[in-house]
């Protein structure tokens, strides 16, 4: 992930909403770029294969590795093949960015201490694929693909306030 774009500052820089924003945004903008790509690799099983590789094997897929947190699972060194994934305890994706990012942001009290990290992670990271996918892979050939307007803002307040009443004082 070091050659990846920075999605997120460190955990304490700016305000947890603008950086959900940016981090929505560039994620966003990076599935678009690499999306495309996953489609021509659906028939290529040797392709999927050293994919499957690179990202971690079967541990990255793992939610008893992912207990022992982000890249816990990796091995330290190139793979049989001379590919090298993600280093130990270096995040492999944008759920694991995301994870570490508000784990983070917890421990300094910027988030509650009983918010469900890794649930927030999986609404955000799984409303942008939900964006990219249909729009990428079931639209015809060349449709621009377009993101409704302040999307990422509205996830980011979504996660942090959440959906449930405000309770009211009689």
């Amino acid at each position: 992930m070091a050659s990846a774009p920075r999605l997120l500052p460190p955990p304490g820089e700016g305000t947890v909403a603008e950086n959900l924003r940016v981090f929505i945004d560039g994620g966003i903008a990076a599935l678009l770029r690499v999306t495309p790509a996953f489609a021509g690799l659906i028939s290529q099983p040797k392709v999927l294969t050293r994919f499957h590789a690179m990202v971690g094997g079967d541990a990255a897929f793992d939610p008893a590795a992912a207990e022992d947190g982000p890249g816990a699972a990796e091995e330290d060194g190139p793979g049989e093949d001379g590919a090298r994934g993600a280093g130990p305890g270096e995040p492999r994706g944008l759920p694991d960015l995301l994870t570490a990012y508000l784990e983070g942001e917890k421990r300094l009290g910027r988030i509650d201490a009983a918010a469900d990290i890794e649930a927030a992670a999986s609404l955000i990271v799984g409303a942008m694929h939900g964006q990219i996918l249909p729009r990428v892979l079931f639209a015809p050939p060349g449709t621009p693909v377009t993101i409704p307007a302040g999307l990422s803002a509205r996830l980011a307040d979504v996660v942090l306030q959440g959906i449930a009443p405000v309770a009211r004082q009689s």
